[in-house]
């Protein structure tokens, strides 16, 4: 029984090892390639719209295109994501708009990414 509850220990601990590297090989490749420039997400649109919309309410987000880039703090030095969303728009169930911004520009913290936390740092409607 002790060999048992060894065995599946030693499995636990390797699965969260190898689920750990996976994890900081994925920030490390997104790193890699923001760095390269802005990476657009137009697959993400529709989930974070269907996410932010609120049918109990009748209201409906709808997001043409979400762009990802990396920038600087020239105050704290530190790197922030910037998350865009392009042609945002807020409508009631019936299709009629209630506010439409061109772009949504807000910024969130890299460092506190790294922890797990969601911090923005600015949000700016463009």
């Amino acid at each position: 029984m002790k060999q048992a509850a060894r065995r599946a220990l030693t499995w636990l601990l390797l699965a969260l090892l190898a689920g750990g590297l996976i994890a900081a090989a994925a920030v490390a490749g997104l790193t890699a390639r923001l760095a390269q420039g802005p990476l657009e997400l137009p697959g993400l649109a529709g989930p974070v719209a269907e996410r932010l919309s609120d049918p109990s309410r009748g209201l409906y987000v709808k997001i043409d295109n979400i762009i990802l880039t990396l920038s600087d703090d020239l105050i704290t030095g530190d790197t922030r994501l910037e998350v865009h969303a392009l042609g945002a728009t807020v409508a009631r169930a019936n299709g009629a708009p209630l506010a439409a911004v061109p772009e949504i520009a807000i910024d969130l913290s890299a460092a506190a990414l790294l922890r797990g936390q969601l911090r923005p740092t600015r949000l700016e409607l463009i």
